[in-house]
């Protein structure tokens, strides 16, 4: 029998951008070393997300609705039933095909992930999931005693889990023997010449999920670039910086999110120097700063594109830079600072800090080997 890989999540496991692409990855490469691939998945979620998954990974949709389906809840006997329905009837013959089924989760929402704890618990097999934002930090807003069900329920199942920061596991310590570190694999970039610096003209990048709470950082910039002549492109949903290309002609440009990773990457390296990673200067603004590691960061270490960080003191990344001297980091929102930081990237001096990082903690290859050696082990244990 064939060893095999589960991933129950509604995310898509996509060559796209954020977790999905990392995921993408790894079971990509989990494939190339001869695990048969699933996504199981919900109708709802898998019509929402279409886009095309290697041939040879198999989906499992699940029904979100049936004339005998009771209701879904996210807590109690009516979370279980459908549980049971979905192990019973969709899932218990496909999972025992495998010898050493491996089961892994995305922990977040409170469907898919509580569902992948069930299975854990029904089939017996390893449970490995990733955590990469604080379910309750980012669903701050919602019903805490469902979202702290949901999670301490996953976290109570998973043989490990896979974290981005130690926060996460200080945030849920009663779970803290199960956590690991382990950075969001970026991709193996191969690096051409890097362009020599224009010190009269430096193009920064931001690349990603684009919040309302990040728009006055990234005014803050445009501000400091204009002044000095440089340049700002924002790649991103264009709905709330559309109006930062216009008040800043010739200085921001804004660009929707490429289709793939690798498209972004391959622009990144052709039109900017560096790039910026902003947070709001508080955690209240967005409390799942607090927790969370930005997996971008880890891909410009790839391109060998210096990063500026912004946050404040009490995030994540900010701990992280601290400890790790990263010379391009800053918790005062200065335009003297910024620009210090900024006159850094044109004496290029960091290739001596990105280079470790990116043949070291940061490196894709050293990322997947880690969990190729967890799988390993567990398989071992079974």
């Amino acid at each position: 029998m064939p060893h095999s890989i589960f991933f129950i999540s509604e995310l898509p496991p996509v060559n796209s951008h954020a977790s999905s692409v990392v995921f993408y990855r790894h079971l990509t490469k989990l494939e190339a070393k001869g695990f048969k691939i699933y996504w199981v998945t919900d109708v709802n979620s898998f019509n929402k997300n279409k886009r095309e998954l290697p041939e040879t990974w198999q989906v499992i949709k699940l029904p979100n609705r049936k004339f005998y389906f009771p209701p879904y809840r996210s807590m109690g006997i009516l979370q279980n039933l459908r549980f049971f329905i979905y192990y019973k009837f969709y899932l218990k013959k496909e999972i025992a095909k495998t010898e050493h089924p491996i089961l892994m989760t995305y922990i977040n929402g409170q469907f898919l992930s509580p569902l992948a704890a069930y299975l854990k618990i029904k089939t017996r097999s390893q449970l490995i999931s990733f955590f990469h934002d604080d379910t309750l930090e980012l669903n701050f807003q919602k019903n805490r005693k469902k979202i702290i069900f949901n999670t301490n329920r996953i976290l109570n199942a998973s043989t490990i889990v896979l974290s981005v920061t130690e926060e996460l596991k200080n945030n849920w310590s009663v779970h803290a023997n199960k956590f690991r570190l382990f950075y969001p694999i970026p991709e193996n970039y191969r690096l051409k010449a890097k362009k020599r610096f224009n010190p009269q003209q430096i193009t920064i990048g931001y690349s990603g999920a684009i919040y309302r709470e990040i728009v006055p950082y990234l005014l803050l910039i445009a501000n400091i670039l204009k002044k000095t002549n440089n340049n700002l492109i924002i790649i991103g949903n264009r709905k709330y910086t559309k109006h930062l290309e216009q008040e800043f002609f010739g200085t921001v440009k804004c660009l929707d999110l490429f289709v793939t990773a690798k498209e972004s990457n391959d622009y990144l390296i052709a039109n900017c120097d560096a790039m910026i990673i902003p947070y709001p200067d508080t955690l209240e603004t967005m409390p799942w700063i607090k927790s969370c590691f930005p997996s971008k960061f880890l891909q410009y270490c790839q391109l060998n594109l210096p990063t500026i960080i912004l946050a404040p003191n009490e995030s994540a990344i900010s701990k992280w830079c601290i400890k790790n001297d990263w010379s391009l980091y800053s918790n005062i929102y200065d335009e003297d600072i910024i620009r210090d930081m900024i006159i850094k990237i044109t004496n290029e001096t960091l290739e001596g800090t990105i280079k470790p990082l990116r043949d070291g903690m940061f490196n894709p290859d050293k990322i997947q080997n880690e969990l190729e050696v967890i799988i390993d082990d567990l398989i071992s244990k079974k």
